[in-house]
């Protein structure tokens, strides 16, 4: 929900470079479209989001494309800033502290196991998918990263609600286009999350945890409308209610504070079957306890930064 209200207001900054509209009544709009084509169906939510991923990749090439031109032609061009130590004043605790807002561009990719149940082969697809999402994701982001920063110095970039955008416009590139791609983007991060809380609150309530009306599903459209109106109505209500810097912020704490969980209760589990006897690899011991102390190491950071 924390995610989803960070997109939506993500959202209403890119339109407001394109028109003048009140941004509470479109962000209300914005929540409410979103949460009725999640309440529509979970393949026509499938699909809408995958056709915008395609849009959201295509955006980000045309950075690279108007960005790597604009650099190639010209020579007075920076390169020291992408040294991340060059920068007057820079420790390691800043790039730590700035790396543990990055979790935030990555959340999703773990939303994708909340619809195994329809996947075929998913023993096999599954871990592929997450992998491969993680792979170009990552490449994705370090490129576009290091064409924006040699194209507009990085505390112009943090200045700006549309950041992309800017690299395009100072270029001499379409802008508008962009922040046309951006906003579709943006609502796609919104479905993405309303579809998959809405599914942990209906598997939560099957499961006896919450109470079972969550967990009843339309005659028509199979999908759980009464948890999908109360992510929608908590996305709406936390969108309005927070600037977007807190909601990342809080986003990418969340996550991590989950992430160390997991990891800990994976841990648990093959411990569990190596005391009953199962063959355990040692990889599958090490790899959650890695993760949950390097989740817990980034959640501590985050916490002394603010606290600071």
């Amino acid at each position: 929900m924390v995610s989803a209200a960070t997109v939506s207001l993500g959202f209403v900054a890119y339109l407001a470079e394109l028109l003048t509209a009140p941004p509470s009544l479109v962000l209300v709009v914005v929540v409410a479209s979103v949460g009725g084509l999640a309440a529509w169906g979970i393949k026509e939510s499938i699909v809408a989001a995958g056709v915008v991923t395609l849009i959201e990749v295509g955006g980000l090439i045309a950075v690279l494309v108007f960005g790597g031109l604009h650099i190639a032609v010209t020579p007075e061009i920076e390169v020291s800033r992408l040294i991340p130590m060059s920068g007057e004043g820079a420790s390691w605790t800043v790039v730590f502290s700035s790396a543990v807002l990055c979790f935030y561009a990555f959340l999703g990719f773990e939303d994708i196991v909340n619809v195994a149940e329809e996947v075929q082969d998913v023993r096999r697809v599954m871990p592929r998918a997450i992998l491969w999402t993680l792979a170009i994701s990552t490449l994705l982001y370090m490129v576009v990263m290091c064409v924006a920063i040699l194209v507009v110095p990085p505390a112009e970039l943090g200045e700006s609600s549309a950041p992309l955008a800017l690299v395009v416009e100072r270029t001499g590139g379409p802008a508008s286009i962009l922040s046309l791609i951006a906003l579709v983007a943006m609502l796609n991060g919104a479905l993405v999350q309303i579809v998959m809380a809405s599914r942990v609150l209906y598997s939560l309530s099957n499961e006896g945890v919450l109470p079972a009306w969550l967990g009843q599903t339309h005659v028509r459209t199979k999908t759980p409308l009464r948890a999908t109106f109360l992510i929608t109505s908590g996305v709406g209500g936390l969108a309005l209610l927070l600037p977007i810097g807190d909601l990342a912020k809080a986003t990418a704490s969340i996550a991590l504070a989950v992430f160390v969980l997991v990891n800990l209760s994976l841990l648990a589990i093959r411990l569990r079957e190596r005391s009953a006897g199962t063959e355990v690899s040692p990889l599958s011991i090490a790899v959650p306890t890695i993760g949950a102390f390097a989740s817990v190491c980034f959640l501590l950071l985050e916490l002394a930064e603010r606290l600071s």
